[in-house]
C-alpha cells in the first residue's frame, strides 16, 4: 500500500467527524439567516448562488454589529500598519545580548513583510467575521511559491473538527463542490470517468462533490521523508471515485505541523465547537425583526387604516388621497367611508422598545468599546483621561483576545515560521539561541490595553517616590531607574532595537566615570600648576620664593 491510509479509512473518519457536528447545524443556520446571510455553506444550498439570502433581515444592526467588530479586531490584535507582536526568549540573560535582540528583529521584520505581501490580513477579517457570527473560525496556511504563505478561510458548515485528547483541534474534513473542469485540471487523470466524461463533452461546468480530510497518521513511519513519515495526512477524494486509480485518491499529501488554524470564540467543556457573541444576542436579533415589521403595520394602518363602505358604493370611484372629495346619494349621506378600527399606537414607545434591544446587540458584539472614542460625549476631557477610559473598556475584552491570541495568533505566527525556515528565509540564529524555544509577545493595541493596568501601576509609583523624594531624597534610593525604563518598554512593546541591553548600559557607564575620573585628575593637575606657579611668584626673603621655601624644607 503507497499511502498509510485507506479510502474506506478515510470515508469512515470523516463520517465520525460530520456526525459530531450535527447538532450545530440549526443554530448556525439561525445565525447566518438573520446576521451573516451570505456566509455558510450547508447541505442543499446551490454552489455560486447569486440571488438574495437576506429576505429575514428588516433591520440589520446585527450585520453592521459584526462587521465593526470584525474590524475592530483586525485593526486592534493584527494591524497590517503597526507591530502586534514580538519574538523573543524565556532567558533574561539572553536578551540582554545584542547579537540575540538583533537577530530576533531581523526575523519579525521578515515575518511582518510575509504577512503583508500575502493574502493574510484579507483572511483574518473573513476570520473575525466568522467568529464573531458563529463562534467558530476556520483556516489552512499553506506555503506559496509566489507569496511564502497563503491562507484560504472556509466558511462555517462546509468542514468538520475533531480534536485530540488535550482538546486542541487534530482533525478537519470538509465536503465541497468543484466543477468537472476544475477536478480535471488540478487533478488531472485520477478523477472518476464521470468527470473526464464531462470535461472531454465540453460539460465542464457541472459540479461534482470533492471530500478533504486534514488528520494525524496514525501509521507513520518513523526517518521516511515521504508522505508516510509525516506527522499529518491531507487526503483527497472524489465522491464515488474508482479505487483502482491512486487507491481512490485525487491527491495525498503530508505536513509536518498541523496547518489548519481553527480558533474558537468561547469553548465549554469538551465541545468542539466555539460559541460567539452572536449567540448570546440571537433572541434580540430576532425580535427586533418581528417588532420593526409591528411598527410598520402598525404606521401602515394608522396612515392607511381599513375602511367600511356601504354596499350602494360598491362600483363607485372613491378619492382617499388627501383631500379628496368623493360624492354619495344623498340616502347615503351618513353612511360614508369610515375607519373599522382606530389605530392608535404609541409609537414612541415602541421605538424606545426596538432602540433597547438594539443597544443590547450592539453591547455584545462589544460596539460600545471599538466606537467609544467617537461616542465620548464630553469634549473636554484631557488625551491622559480618554486613554484611561479606553483601557478600562479593553478590559472587558480580556478573554477573548487572550483566546484568539492562544488559538490563532499563535499557530499562524508559528506555521508562517516552520514555512519560512524551510524555504531558508529565515536567517541563521547566535549559537547562544540554538535549540532553544522562541516566545511570542503580543504587543498590539488591545495586547496592550491589557498590560495598560502594569504600566499605570508602576508610573503611579514612580510618581510618588518623585513627590516623597523631595521631603526625604533617600527615597529616591528605592528606585532601579534602569529596571523601570526596561520593564515599561516591555509591556509597551518597545522593539528591543531601541533599548540599550545592560551590558551596554554598564560600558556606558562605565566609560562615563573614566571620563570623569580623567577630567578630575586633570583638574587637579591645573590647579596644582597654577598653585605652584603662584607660590613661584612669592617673595619669602633670603633670595627665595614660597615654592623654593617649601620643597626647600621637606628635602626636596
Amino acid at each position: 500500500m503507497p499511502f498509510p491510509i485507506t479510502l474506506e479509512e478515510a470515508e469512515r473518519r470523516a463520517s465520525s467527524i460530520r456526525t459530531d457536528r450535527e447538532s450545530w447545524i440549526p443554530d448556525w443556520k439561525d445565525i447566518r439567516d438573520y446576521m451573516l446571510p451570505y456566509y455558510g455553506r450547508f447541505i442543499g444550498d446551490t454552489p455560486n448562488d447569486g440571488k438574495r439570502k437576506d429576505h429575514k433581515i428588516i433591520q440589520d444592526v446585527a450585520k453592521y454589529s459584526l462587521k465593526v467588530l470584525s474590524a475592530g479586531l483586525l485593526s486592534g490584535l493584527t494591524s497590517p500598519s503597526r507591530p502586534w507582536f514580538k519574538l523573543g526568549v524565556t532567558d533574561p540573560a539572553l536578551m540582554d545580548m545584542s547579537n540575540v535582540c538583533r537577530w530576533l528583529d531581523e526575523v519579525e521584520k521578515r515575518m511582518y513583510a510575509v504577512f503583508a505581501s500575502s493574502n493574510f490580513y484579507a483572511e483574518l477579517h473573513k476570520m473575525y467575521m466568522e467568529l464573531g457570527g458563529f463562534g467558530t473560525a476556520c483556516a489552512v496556511l499553506l506555503p506559496n511559491y509566489d507569496d511564502v504563505i497563503r491562507m484560504r478561510v472556509f466558511t462555517i458548515g462546509e468542514y468538520s473538527l475533531a480534536q485530540d485528547s488535550d482538546l486542541r483541534v487534530n482533525a478537519m474534513h470538509r465536503e465541497f463542490q468543484m466543477t468537472a473542469d476544475q477536478i480535471y485540471e488540478e487533478y488531472g487523470e485520477n478523477c472518476s470517468d464521470a468527470v473526464r466524461q464531462c470535461h472531454e463533452n465540453k460539460q465542464g461546468d457541472k459540479w461534482f462533490t470533492v471530500n478533504h480530510l486534514i488528520c494525524p497518521n496514525n501509521n507513520i513511519t518513523p526517518n521516511r521523508r515521504d508522505v508516510k513519515g509525516k506527522p499529518f495526512l491531507s487526503l483527497i477524494w472524489e465522491k464515488g471515485a474508482r479505487k483502482d486509480k491512486n487507491e481512490g485518491f485525487l491527491k495525498v499529501e503530508g505536513y509536518d505541523s498541523f496547518p489548519i488554524i481553527a480558533p474558537r470564540w468561547e469553548v465549554i467543556s469538551n465541545d468542539t465547537y466555539g460559541r460567539g457573541p452572536s449567540w448570546d444576542c440571537i433572541g434580540d436579533v430576532k425580535m427586533v425583526q418581528d417588532m420593526r415589521i409591528d411598527s410598520m403595520e402598525a404606521l401602515d394602518k394608522m396612515i392607511d387604516p381599513p375602511i367600511f363602505l356601504p354596499s350602494s358604493m360598491r362600483n363607485e370611484d372613491i378619492d382617499l388621497t388627501p383631500g379628496g372629495v368623493t360624492f354619495v346619494p344623498a340616502s347615503d349621506a351618513g353612511g360614508g367611508a369610515r375607519a373599522v378600527y382606530q389605530v392608535n399606537v404609541d409609537m414612541t414607545k415602541l421605538e424606545y422598545s426596538i432602540e433597547s434591544a438594539v443597544q443590547r446587540i450592539k453591547s455584545a458584539f462589544y460596539v460600545d468599546i471599538f466606537l467609544m472614542l467617537q461616542q465620548v460625549a464630553d469634549k473636554t476631557k484631557t488625551a491622559y483621561e480618554v486613554a484611561e477610559l479606553t483601557r478600562e473598556k479593553m478590559l472587558m475584552m480580556g478573554p477573548a483576545i487572550e483566546q484568539q491570541e492562544d488559538t490563532l495568533l499563535k499557530p499562524a505566527i508559528e506555521r508562517t515560521f516552520e514555512i519560512m525556515n524551510a524555504a531558508h528565509l529565515i536567517p541563521e540564529p547566535p549559537k547562544e539561541i540554538r535549540g532553544r524555544n522562541i516566545e511570542i509577545e503580543y504587543v498590539s493595541v488591545l495586547a496592550q490595553a491589557q498590560k495598560a493596568v502594569a504600566t499605570s501601576a508602576i508610573r503611579e509609583w514612580v510618581s510618588l517616590v518623585a513627590e516623597l523624594g523631595e521631603a526625604f531624597p533617600e527615597m529616591l534610593m528605592k528606585v532601579n531607574a534602569v529596571e523601570v525604563v526596561d520593564e515599561y518598554g516591555t509591556l509597551l512593546g518597545i522593539p528591543s532595537k531601541l533599548i540599550r541591553s545592560d551590558d551596554e548600559v554598564a560600558e556606558m557607564q562605565e566609560a562615563q566615570q573614566k571620563q570623569m575620573q580623567a577630567m578630575q585628575t586633570m583638574q587637579m593637575a591645573q590647579s596644582g600648576a597654577e598653585t605652584a606657579k603662584t607660590l613661584s611668584k612669592a617673595d619669602v626673603g633670603e633670595d627665595k620664593n614660597a615654592l623654593q621655601a617649601i620643597f626647600g624644607d621637606a628635602g626636596l
